[in-house]
C-alpha cells in the first residue's frame, strides 16, 4: 500500500522541465533581478578551486624546498607566495559570502512576488475551482519559504556542483603521475560513501508524507488555540483537552520518525566511516609502496596523498550535487508551471471598452448554461435575460438555484460553458477583462475586511486615497456614526489578525462597509450578491432603501432569496434549478399567483409570526 502511495506520489510530482532546464531558467531569472548574484557565484568558484590548490601544494612545496637545501629566502618566498594566496583567497571569499546573503534574499523575494501576483491576479476559476491550481501553489510557495527552500538553496548547490566538476578535472590531472590504482579507489571508495549517505535520505523520502501529515496536524493542534475566532467555542465546548491530547499523540508520532531517522543516519555514517578508512589506507599503502621503491618523491608523497582526498570530495560532491540540485529542480519546476498556468479565458489584451460603455452598460445573457468542473449537469439552464441601463434588476429564488453563479457569469468571473453575456451587444469575450471588471462595482455575501485601515478597505489603495470622498461614502452607506466613534476615525485599523489595537465589525457594519467600497470604485453596473444575508429583516430592509437611493441611474443586480427585500426593482426573476421559472414585477407575478406569490406568502408568513413572538 506504502509503495502504490509511493509510485502515485511520484507520478503526480513528475515535473513538466528536466533539471538542465530549470537549473538554466533559474540562472536566467538570477541573472534578470540581480546580476550580481550569479557573477559573484562564478568568482567564488575560481576561489575555492584557487584555495584549494593553495592548501594542497603547501605541505609539498614546504617539504621539496626544506629537503632540497633551498635557500632560507627561496624557501620563505615560496611558503609565503602559497600562504599569502590562501590568506587572501580567504579573506575575498569571507567578503563575498558576507555581502550575498541580501542579493539571494532579493532573487527569492522577487519569485515570491510573482507568485504572490499569479495568484492575485490569475482568473477566478483558478483560484477558487481548480483544485490542481491551488496544489500546485502551495508546492512553489514551499519552494520558496524560507532561506533553506530551493528558491534561495538551488545557489549554494549550483556553487558546490561547479567546484565539485572543476576540482575533479584538476585533480583527476594531478594523480594520472601516480599509481593507476589510486584513482580507482578513490572513485570507487567516493561513489560507495555517497549511497551510504542517501540511505538515511530515502528512509526520509520513504516516510515524508507521514511525517509531514503528522507535523501538519501538530501545527494545526497549536495555531487554533491562538486563533481570537475560535476562542469562544474552545471555551464553551472545553475544547482544550481535546486539542492538547491530539498535540500530544502528534508529537509521540514526530518523536517515533525522528528516532527512526537518527538510527537510518546512524547506519549511513558508520558505514561512511568504514570507506573513509578503506579509503584512506589503501591509498596510504599504495603511495608508501611507491615511496619505498623511489618511484616517488616524499614531497610527491604528500601531494598525492592531499590530491586523493580531496578527489574523493569531488567525486562525492558531484555525486551529492546533482542528487539536490535534481529534487530542488523537482520542486523549482512546480514554480515555473505555476506561474505558467493557463488561464480559462484571456484576462489582459483584448478591446478596449468603449466609452458610451463605460457609461451606460447593458448586459445581456444569451442562452448562457454554465457547468462547473466535476459536476454531473448544468448550474444554469440555456439563460436569456437583459440587464438594461439604469434598470433594477433583482434575481430571487431559493439556496441552490444558480443565483450566485449567475453573479458570477455577469461579473466576468466566469465563462459560460454554453452560449454567452454580452455588453451593449458584444462578448464580453473580446474585451480586456480587466477592464470589463472596472465597470462592475459588487458586494457580495461572503466578504471579508482587509487587515488595513477603515479608509484603506473603502478605497484599497496605497498612497493615494481621496480621504474626503472616503468620508462621503461611508456617510452614504450609513456608517459614518461608527467611523466618528472609532479611535482614530478612517485611519482605525480593522480586525486583529495584524493590528492589536484592530476593531471587528459586526455582520451589518460590514455590508455597509462593502457598499461604501462598492460606491468609491463607481462603475456603470452595481451587483449585490446576498448582501444582507446576514441581517435581520427590519436591518434589511432600511439597507435596501439606501441601496435603492445609491444606485439611481446606474444599472443594478440584486440577489436574494429574501422575497420582500426587492419589491423596489423595476423587474424580477424568479430562479428555479438555473432556468428562469417566472418574470415580472413585484405586483404582476404577485397577480399570477404562481411559484413567486407562492413563497412570498410563505415567507411573508414567517415573518409576521416572527415579529408577534
Amino acid at each position: 500500500m506504502a509503495e502504490m502511495a509511493a509510485k502515485e506520489k511520484k507520478k503526480r510530482e513528475k515535473p513538466r522541465w528536466g533539471t538542465l532546464s530549470t537549473a538554466l531558467w533559474f540562472l536566467k531569472r538570477g541573472w534578470r533581478t540581480k546580476k550580481r548574484v550569479p557573477l559573484l557565484i562564478a568568482a567564488m568558484v575560481i576561489l575555492r578551486i584557487a584555495r584549494s590548490l593553495f592548501e594542497l601544494f603547501l605541505p609539498p612545496v614546504t617539504v621539496e624546498k626544506a629537503a632540497g637545501g633551498a635557500p632560507l629566502p627561496d624557501l620563505f618566498a615560496a611558503v609565503g607566495i602559497l600562504a599569502g594566496g590562501l590568506l587572501l583567497t580567504n579573506a575575498v571569499l569571507r567578503y563575498i559570502q558576507n555581502n550575498m546573503l541580501f542579493p539571494k534574499i532579493g532573487i527569492r523575494g522577487k519569485i515570491v512576488s510573482d507568485i504572490a501576483d499569479k495568484m492575485a491576479t490569475t482568473s477566478f476559476p483558478n483560484a477558487v475551482l481548480d483544485t490542481g491550481f491551488e496544489r500546485l501553489r502551495s508546492r512553489a510557495s514551499n519552494a520558496v519559504g524560507g532561506n533553506s527552500q530551493p528558491g534561495e538553496a538551488t545557489w549554494g548547490t549550483l556553487e558546490e556542483l561547479a567546484v565539485s566538476l572543476i576540482g575533479f578535472a584538476v585533480y583527476l590531472a594531478l594523480l594520472t603521475g601516480a599509481h593507476p590504482l589510486l584513482i580507482g579507489v578513490s572513485a570507487a571508495m567516493s561513489v560507495a560513501t555517497f549511497f551510504a549517505g542517501r540511505y538515511g535520505d530515502r528512509w526520509l523520502d520513504r516516510h515524508e508524507d507521514e511525517l509531514n501529515a503528522a507535523a501538519h496536524r501538530r501545527n494545526h493542534s497549536i495555531e487554533v488555540p491562538r486563533d481570537p475566532a475560535a476562542a469562544k467555542d474552545i471555551r464553551i465546548f472545553s475544547l482544550q483537552r481535546y486539542f492538547k491530547d491530539r498535540t500530544a499523540r502528534d508529537v509521540a508520532v514526530l518523536q517515533r520518525f525522528s528516532a527512526g531517522a537518527e538510527k537510518a543516519h546512524a547506519l549511513s555514517d558508520g558505514l561512511n566511516l568504514l570507506f573513509f578508512f578503506l579509503r584512506n589506507g589503501l591509498s596510504y599503502a599504495l603511495l608508501t609502496v611507491a615511496a619505498v621503491r623511489g618511484e616517488i618523491t616524499v614531497a610527491e608523497f604528500l601531494l598525492y596523498f592531499g590530491a586523493v582526498t580531496g578527489f574523493s570530495s569531488w567525486v562525492s560532491g558531484i555525486l551529492s550535487g546533482i542528487s539536490t540540485l535534481r529534487r530542488q529542480c523537482v520542486e523549482l519546476s512546480a514554480v515555473r508551471e505555476f506561474l505558467a498556468y493557463p488561464e480559462p479565458f484571456p484576462l489582459a489584451g483584448g478591446k478596449p471598452i468603449p466609452e458610451e460603455a463605460k457609461k451606460h452598460a447593458e448586459l445581456a445573457f444569451e442562452h448562457v448554461s454554465f457547468r462547473y468542473p466535476e459536476a454531473e449537469e448544468d448550474t444554469l439552464h440555456d439563460l436569456s435575460f437583459t440587464l438594461r441601463a439604469g434598470e433594477k434588476l433583482a434575481v430571487v429564488g431559493l439556496n441552490g438555484a444558480g443565483k450566485t453563479t449567475l453573479v458570477r457569469l455577469l461579473a466576468g468571473l466566469l465563462a459560460p460553458t454554453e452560449g454567452r453575456v454580452t455588453l451593449n451587444g458584444e462578448d464580453i469575450r473580446v474585451y480586456d477583462r480587466r477592464e470589463y471588471y472596472g465597470i462592475i462595482a459588487a458586494v457580495f455575501q461572503d466578504v471579508k475586511p482587509l487587515s488595513v485601515t477603515l479608509a484603506e478597505n473603502v478605497a484599497p489603495q496605497v498612497g493615494k486615497i481621496d480621504r474626503e470622498r472616503v468620508t462621503a461614502c461611508l456617510e452614504k452607506a450609513g456608517l459614518a456614526p461608527l467611523a466618528e466613534k472609532l479611535p482614530k476615525g478612517i485611519d482605525t485599523p480593522l480586525t486583529k489578525l495584524v493590528w492589536l489595537d484592530g476593531v471587528e465589525l459586526s455582520g451589518g457594519e460590514m455590508q455597509r462597509l462593502m457598499l461604501a467600497r462598492a460606491l468609491y470604485k463607481g462603475g456603470s453596473v452595481l451587483v449585490l450578491d446576498e448582501p444582507t444575508a446576514a441581517l435581520d429583516p427590519i436591518a434589511e430592509s432600511e439597507m435596501y432603501k439606501r441601496y435603492d437611493e445609491m444606485t439611481e441611474g446606474r444599472a443594478a443586480l440584486y440577489i436574494s432569496h429574501r422575497l420582500a427585500s426587492t419589491r423596489f426593482c423595476d423587474r424580477i426573476l424568479f430562479l428555479e434549478k438555473g432556468v428562469i421559472a417566472e418574470e415580472g414585477d413585484h405586483e404582476s407575478l404577485m397577480a399570477k399567483g404562481g411559484k413567486y406569490a407562492s413563497l412570498f406568502a410563505v415567507q411573508k408568513k414567517y415573518y409576521e409570526e416572527g415579529e408577534t413572538a
